[in-house]
């Protein structure tokens, strides 16, 4: 007498596989998703209607300042020249458009001040 196993045989080896396969796919993918580039260092401009900022990249001194579009970015402290910041962008058709911006001045002044 053969004994039956339930998920056993080629209907559960197929199940088991085809789940294997599945995330298998969803861990590749996960992994082929380009991160978002960060610029960080000193504010050299700010528009006056506030949605452009221009930050001199401290890891690359000696090339011109990037104009980030921050119209949309999600900003803790506004920015102001001389502020020293971190911000993660997209560029967009050439457009580096801010995703997020970290007021680093900002922050350390509120740990120098016990908050």
């Amino acid at each position: 007498m053969r004994s039956r196993t339930r998920g056993r045989g080629p209907q559960g080896f197929l199940r088991t596989a085809g789940a294997a396969a599945l995330l298998l796919v969803a861990l590749l993918a996960t992994g082929c998703v380009s991160t978002a580039p960060v610029v960080q260092g000193k504010v050299t401009a700010v528009s006056a209607d506030g949605r452009q900022v221009s930050v001199q990249n401290e890891s690359r001194p000696g090339e011109p300042a990037v104009t980030l579009d921050v119209a949309q970015a999600e900003i803790g402290t506004e920015p102001a020249v001389g502020d020293e910041v971190r911000v993660v962008y997209r560029d967009r058709g050439g457009v580096h458009v801010a995703l997020r911006l970290m007021n680093i001045t900002h922050q350390q002044e509120l740990e120098n001040s016990g908050h």
